[in-house]
């Protein structure tokens, strides 16, 4: 059997904690002392430490690896792993290689990017126009990293000549190489792109 072993047993012939469990170097390697008797109002913080994964301001005296923590400074759940307290995502393995943690930080630039696609279209009804205003309803959804994807006459335009209007939040799509005439349909798709992923120069191929 692999030391240390903290499971909660109760076998009938009385346990070896040194051999059986492994000592921890802490006031419970001798609680009850040798011919004691556990005494009511230590087995009642047991309890209450057990209920409340030892909440507290100060941080817990008696632990070993795996032993949870609820911290009323950040209030935060940790535990005691390798000789500090550990927040639970630094624990948790997603896989073997692959804690919570560690996840979140690949994946935190992608969920920061997120947010709805707005779609709406129209048609215009005069010749010359170079602006279309964005409804309102849906400016609250639009970052520095928007780009507009258009379609006029089911016609797609570059998106690299399209512009968003506007500060701090944008209230117009710009034009920059075309003009609506009349009765020109356009269909407008709004969604985040990152800089580094907005590729704008020219791809040229064979």
């Amino acid at each position: 059997m692999a030391l240390p072993d903290n499971r909660i047993r109760l076998p009938a012939v009385k346990i070896d904690f040194a051999n059986d469990v492994g000592l921890a170097s802490q006031d419970h390697d001798s609680y009850p002392p040798a011919g004691g008797q556990a005494r009511f109002d230590h087995m009642r913080m047991y309890l209450i430490g057990l209920l409340s994964q030892q909440s507290s301001y100060d941080e817990p005296t008696q632990k070993r690896d795996g032993t949870p923590w609820f911290d009323y400074n950040t209030l935060s759940l940790k535990v005691w792993f390798d000789g500090s307290w550990k927040p639970y995502s630094d624990i948790i393995k997603l896989t073997d290689e692959v804690t919570l943690t560690q996840w979140y930080n690949q994946v935190s630039l992608s969920l920061s990017a997120l947010s709805p696609e707005m779609v709406f279209g129209g048609r215009c009804t005069t010749i010359g126009i170079s602006e279309i205003t964005i409804p309102e309803n849906l400016r609250s959804n639009l970052y520095s990293d928007s780009r507009v994807f258009m379609t006029v006459n089911s016609t797609p335009i570059d998106p690299r000549e399209v512009q968003l209007i506007g500060t701090p939040i944008p209230t117009t799509i710009r034009l920059n190489t075309i003009e609506l005439e009349t009765n020109d349909t356009f269909l407008i798709q709004i969604r985040r792109v990152s800089d580094n992923l907005f590729y704008t120069p020219d791809v040229t191929i064979p």
